[in-house]
């Protein structure tokens, strides 16, 4: 039931709808969701568990163990087709997920006020003719993701390459 939380691991009901200790909160989405579907209580002393329907099925972010490791099956596929660009001497020094700072740590004395604000790239790799390209394949674009491009044009000067996915069209 929607009154049921979870405290340090173990999970309490507030309505008796039936034994507490077989669900837990996913710290996701914040519904309620029974141990059976996909995480235990114990879990969540170690890691916080997300349910199916916030992973998309798998677990993984995104669906990510279906699309290669990568958190769309876009990004796989470019992955995969800038290495064989590697491969073939078209680029070089090729790095996946390469986290930028935009804004550093903010402290005052020695404690901690705000936490760094970073991009994390896609792809970054050099050209033939040494050029650093720094790509981000994109689905739809968020509001955050059009301020952090800003910033890394800002504060780094780099201008951030939109790989757009490719739509399929429902037959």
């Amino acid at each position: 039931c929607s009154d049921c939380i979870t405290e340090g691991g173990k999970a309490t009901c507030t309505m008796n709808c039936g034994p507490a200790e077989q669900r837990v909160l996913c710290m996701t989405c914040g519904d309620v969701k029974p141990a059976k579907e996909g995480f235990a209580p114990q879990q969540l002393k170690k890691k916080r568990p997300k349910c199916r329907a916030c992973t998309g099925g798998s677990g993984a972010k995104m669906g990510a163990q279906a699309a290669g490791g990568h958190a769309s099956k876009a990004e796989n596929a470019r992955a995969l087709e800038l290495r064989s660009w590697e491969r073939a001497g078209i680029i070089s020094e090729l790095r996946e997920q390469v986290r930028f700072e935009l804004i550093p740590r903010q402290t005052i004395g020695t404690r901690l006020v705000e936490h760094a604000c970073s991009y994390v790239a896609d792809f970054v790799y050099l050209d033939a003719g040494h050029v650093r390209h720094v790509e981000d394949v994109k689905g739809h674009t968020t509001d955050v993701y059009r301020i952090k491009k800003k910033l890394m044009l800002w504060v780094h000067g780099i201008e951030v390459e939109e790989v757009r996915a490719e739509r399929r069209k429902r037959g």
